[in-house]
């Protein structure tokens, strides 16, 4: 799959690396795509800092996979976004976390869905208007059926 960030203007992009909650929410937007269906059913990013992203896992087994997958997952992220954002990936264990909802009939892509909660917000707004836009340009064209 052609990188998100080869879809979207350079602003996006310098949006992406400034802001690290959007980053969080745009990672949790595109999740079943970056990881695959069976994956996101049992985890989240969580955090977005200096380069590392952080996932959260309710099973100690499935932990000890994503640790072990560590690398492929974090080139997977990478390639969607289209450039080396995310440097390392750390699991974390938490007996709290409630895996999501992922529906057997969801594609391995989703349509970007970000709330923007800051008020005053309106470039937030703006990019994530043109990252939808996007999405739903490139995946209209030539019939394209998400990964």
């Amino acid at each position: 799959m052609e990188g998100i960030a080869k879809l979207l203007p350079a602003a996006l992009r310098q949006h992406l690396l400034r802001s690290n909650a959007s980053m969080v929410e745009v990672l949790n937007s595109l999740w079943v795509s970056m990881v695959g269906r069976g994956i996101a059913r049992q985890c989240r990013p969580v955090d977005f800092s200096a380069g590392t992203l952080t996932i959260v896992t309710s099973c100690p087994n499935w932990a000890v996979q994503f640790r072990q997958l560590n690398e492929e997952i974090r080139r997977n992220i990478n390639k969607v976004l289209g450039s080396e954002m995310v440097k390392k990936m750390r699991v974390r264990l938490d007996p709290a976390f409630q895996p999501p909802d992922v529906p057997e009939s969801a594609g391995a892509l989703i349509r970007p869905h970000v709330k923007v909660t800051k008020p005053g917000a309106k470039d937030a707004k703006d990019v994530l208007a043109i990252l939808r836009e996007s999405y739903d340009k490139y995946f209209s064209r030539n019939d394209r059926k998400p990964d």
